[in-house]
């Protein structure tokens, strides 16, 4: 078993927290030796091993309790009535928070306050939505201790109430997701039931879902044929090396600086290196100042774009917009060569992303999501825009946003590895995920389906109230390859790893990928040799020397232990590139790299 934090590893990717520390070491230095040394494989996570285990999906399955199989629907539908009781009395609780904080107000001026007679005293949903958009009137014209006091305790009510009914709207989600599985009971029909019945209140298509989530469970970890939140691979980033500009044994012997790292550069192999930078030509071949220069500005680009505004844009764009996203445009999804030209979503039963096979339940599941819009429009006519709004819509926001960020963290990590369609087998893509714990009362929310991802891949019509057993009874059999993290915890915590991971988890390469390499050792050349700087502008120049001093000074990536490397191929267990496994890169921006200067 692998227990981390999150730190990130890679050649790119580092934790600010390890940089910090390897700065530090490097201004105590007082020798001469090379700074390599200062990076030790401690500053890294610990991969999951890029390897395919020796143990089969048999092997696993049976270490398990037989019992954590069984399924009994009395013991499932225990579950789908505490999820109801926890969303209606959530809600029941709401007609009295108007007179709750009109109470706790008039403790502040007495009974007799001018603003009391704003207040509503009867006990209502409605009145109290009401109250809540007529607070700053109450506010404005009764402005004194108590009225404050109102205001503050209503507003505080009714946020409390969004965010914990969106935690319970996502544990009923996730049962939903457990009928999917076919988790509920032995019954197909019973589970679909269920689900369908679950996810339609959620307004989640619940056939559409089914059907390609059921391929993500086949497909999980290949960057081919998975479903959902599919990495950027360096190619797509790299435009230079995709058409052939980069990658090749000339571009790289002409680019090598292991004499420079090494302290034995000359003049005259300086100057061999400007002079076939501006286009001339040596025995080695032609590099076209061009292609030299395309490179710069694609790495520049990067360093421009995964910036602070970056990590705050996709941190609140996807928890707003990512799940619709998903099901309108199939976002974060894999390339689809669309022939019938019809937009790729879960709701048209004749998108490229369904078969044939699952055109009616498709179509059923559009009706039903159409007449839960019905049916909430009718309300909102009857009552108001704004009740539904608060009562519903708030909440149901709250519930898309904790699915995002759930299904992002369990399959987003430094540790976990990403494969080529040829080199990926089920296990080991199943067990390129990450249990995240969230703490004890977000783990019982959720029906800890964070916490217990890996056995839950590997095993889907596992139910979900045994999954803990099981996870508890293969912690130790899986050993590396089973990840789990206990970093950060509750509300605050999982913000934190979320922030953590969209910083340091980019795109994704193979370790010995030319492009990854001969980027780190043109950068290098740049920083140990300022003349060779003079194909960039200022701005360029501060940007690459800024990045190669914090990030290397000759150093390649995990499990480097001090000695002897060849820079960014540096890595530790060795791997085959012929695997073809990807793992995670990050690359930062200037500004955040000088900040633990």
């Amino acid at each position: 078993m692998v227990t981390v934090g999150d730190c990130s590893e890679g050649n790119f990717g580092r934790d600010m927290n390890a940089l910090r520390y390897r700065q530090q070491q490097r201004r105590q230095r007082t020798d001469s030796k090379s700074s390599v040394e200062c990076w030790t494989r401690e500053d890294f996570c610990p991969r999951v091993p890029g390897e395919p285990p020796s143990f089969t999906l048999n092997d696993i399955r049976a270490r398990i309790p037989e019992s954590c199989f069984h399924r009994p629907l009395w013991r499932s539908l225990l579950d789908v009535v505490q999820s109801f009781a926890l969303l209606v009395g959530t809600f029941y609780c709401t007609r009295y928070f108007h007179t709750a904080s009109a109470l706790l107000g008039s403790l502040f001026d007495g009974e007799s306050a001018t603003w009391l007679h704003l207040v509503h005293p009867t006990p209502s949903w409605i009145l109290s939505t009401q109250a809540l958009y007529d607070a700053p009137y109450v506010l404005y014209s009764g402005w004194s201790t108590g009225c404050c006091v109102y205001t503050a305790c209503l507003v505080g009510l009714w946020m409390g109430y969004i965010v914990l009914q969106g935690i319970w709207g996502t544990g009923l989600w996730v049962l939903g997701h457990t009928a999917g599985h076919f988790g509920m009971h032995t019954s197909k029909l019973v589970n679909n039931a269920i689900g369908f019945v679950l996810h339609t209140l959620l307004l989640v298509p619940y056939f559409s879902w089914q059907h390609t989530h059921h391929k993500h469970h086949i497909h999980t970890g290949d960057m081919e044929l998975d479903e959902v939140h599919i990495p950027d691979h360096i190619n797509s980033l790299f435009k230079s090396y995709k058409h052939g500009y980069l990658g090749n044994e000339k571009y790289v012997q002409v680019c090598d600086i292991e004499g420079v790292r090494n302290g034995h550069a000359v003049q005259e192999d300086i100057n061999r290196r400007i002079s076939v930078s501006n286009g001339a030509t040596t025995a080695a071949g032609t590099v076209s100042t061009h292609r030299w220069d395309l490179f710069l500005m694609e790495f520049h680009t990067l360093l421009c774009h995964y910036n602070f505004l970056h990590r705050l844009v996709t941190y609140v764009g996807n928890g707003i917009f990512g799940w619709f996203s998903y099901l309108f445009a199939n976002a974060s999804g894999r390339p689809i060569h669309n022939r019938t030209k019809l937009p790729t979503n879960h709701f048209l039963p004749n998108s490229p992303i369904f078969s044939t096979s699952v055109y009616w339940g498709v179509t059923a599941s559009t009706a039903a999501i159409c007449s839960m819009a019905v049916l909430l429009s009718t309300v909102a006519y009857y009552t108001s825009l704004r009740t539904v709004a608060l009562l519903y819509i708030a909440p149901y926001m709250i519930v898309n946003y904790w699915l995002v960020v759930i299904t992002y963290l369990q399959h987003t990590h430094t540790s976990l590895p990403h494969f080529s369609h040829k080199s990926w087998n089920y296990v080991q893509g199943s067990l390129s995920t990450i249990d995240r714990s969230y703490g004890p009362f977000l783990n019982w929310a959720f029906y800890h389906i964070q916490d217990t991802h890996v056995v839950h891949h590997l095993f889907s019509n596992l139910p979900h109230y045994n999954a803990v057993r099981a996870t508890e009874a293969l912690r130790a059999f899986l050993g590396p390859y089973y990840v789990h993290s206990v970093a950060e915890e509750g509300l605050l915590g999982v913000q934190k790893s979320l922030w953590r991971t969209i910083r340091d988890c980019n795109f994704v390469s193979e370790d010995h990928h030319p492009a990854l390499e001969v980027s780190w050792k043109a950068y290098q050349l740049y920083y140990t040799n300022p003349p060779c700087a003079q194909l960039l502008n200022e701005k360029q120049q501060k940007a690459m020397c800024g990045f190669v001093d914090d990030f290397g000074d000759g150093d390649g990536g995990e499990g480097d232990d001090g000695g002897e490397g060849d820079g960014i191929s540096a890595n530790n267990p060795p791997r085959d590139v012929g695997s073809e496994v990807y793992w995670f890169r990050s690359v930062h921006c200037p500004h955040v790299l000088n900040r633990v200067s």
